[in-house]
């Protein structure tokens, strides 16, 4: 289960690096976000009550620093660092 939670901040933060080089091109991505949030918090282990407002910012500020990666070959080097910090973070939130 871990490994899968941990896939899927990564595939977030990839999925957030693209919808925000698409939209400095001029693209309107408004409708392009998958919610992935919902499904990490739900296989992390947190109760519909425990996924406050102010968890759901915590994750987006987190999402947001994925614009800021820099292009391939770090950028997966980069991506696995910042998908392990959130990952971590994360199960210190659901303590």
């Amino acid at each position: 289960m871990e490994h899968l939670i941990f896939s899927l901040i990564k595939d977030d933060l990839i999925h957030t690096r693209l919808l925000y080089g698409l939209t400095e091109l001029g693209f309107d991505t408004t409708d392009y976000y998958l919610n992935l949030d919902e499904t990490v918090f739900t296989l992390a282990g947190f109760t519909s009550e425990q996924v406050t407002e102010e968890l759901r910012e915590w994750y987006f500020r987190h999402m947001e620093k994925a614009r800021f990666l820099t292009v391939p070959p770090r950028a997966n080097v980069e991506l696995e660092k910042m998908a392990v910090m959130i990952y971590a973070e994360l199960l210190l939130k659901l303590e």
